[in-house]
Formats: C-alpha cells, structure tokens, sequence
C-alpha cells in the first residue's frame, strides 16, 4: 500500500476482499474475523452455477469449456 498516494486508489486498485476483517449490514455482522457468517457456500455457489446456467441458457451460449 505504500505506493499509493491517495486512500481511494489504495482501497480501489490495491486491495481485494482479503482486505476486509468484517462487514456489518443493519447491524448484523456478515462477515466477522475474516469468515462469512451464516453463509451456507456451497448452496451459495450452486445457485449461482444455475443462475449463470439460465443467463447463457436465454443468450444461446453454452458454457466456455476452458
């Protein structure tokens, strides 16, 4: 971080989601010490692959095989 000069390009351009210790919405934490909290990934993830799934399905696109 030290080769930004300016606070905003350090937090744009310099840091990722590794970056962030926790995350507060409403007042419930989301992310607490680094690890989501009552986040079932792997439910997560599946519907996000069907949700990708359906988008290229409408498109007429198929999965990129690499």
């Amino acid at each position: 971080m030290a080769a930004f000069t300016r606070a905003v390009a350090a937090v744009v351009l310099g840091m990722d989601s590794s970056n962030v210790d926790s995350v507060f919405i409403a007042g419930k934490p989301v992310k607490w010490r680094g690890r989501l909290v009552d986040v079932d990934v792997p439910r997560l993830l599946a519907r996000a692959e069907r949700s990708r799934a359906a988008l290229l399905a409408r498109a007429g696109r198929s999965p990129d095989p690499i």
